[in-house]
């Protein structure tokens, strides 16, 4: 049945019933909470979404995070970074959404509103589909 959910739900976004499609997942991770396919979609049709919240979003994220990645992950050693507080603190972003794309709403703000004299931002991408998006990141990041 989960399946059948998230096939159905694909073809409700592609006919902008992104509603009716968030729905059909919620139904569907019911069926299957361990299919990450399920939750992806449901993040990536909540992003085109109107009325899906920041909070609800990051609230998305964290399930996932919470989900599939916490378990791959929890035996990693200890960071051994600097921990001087008067540094430049680095990020680096990894992503092939560095283009007009519903991912891209999400965190755009961090990318184009961070304070240049506390971060380093670096951005990683393999984008096939470069935009004004694309061209105009490459302009506010540090690389």
């Amino acid at each position: 049945l989960a399946q059948t959910y998230l096939t159905i739900a694909g073809g409700l976004a592609e006919t902008m019933r992104h509603d009716v499609a968030l729905y059909g997942l919620e139904h569907g991770m019911k069926f299957d909470p361990r299919r990450v396919e399920i939750l992806g979609e449901y993040i990536f049709i909540s992003d085109l979404t109107t009325g899906i919240t920041p909070k609800k979003a990051y609230q998305n994220r964290r399930l996932y995070n919470e989900r599939f990645m916490l378990p791959i992950t929890k035996d990693r050693g200890p960071h051994t970074n600097n921990r001087d507080l008067n540094r430049k603190l680095k990020i680096g972003y990894i992503s092939s959404d560095f283009f007009n794309h519903s991912a891209f709403t999400t965190f755009r703000a961090m990318l184009f509103e961070y304070d240049r004299d506390a971060f380093e931002v670096y951005a990683y991408g393999s984008v096939e589909k470069e935009d004004e998006i694309t061209e105009s990141m490459r302009a506010v990041v540090t690389q």
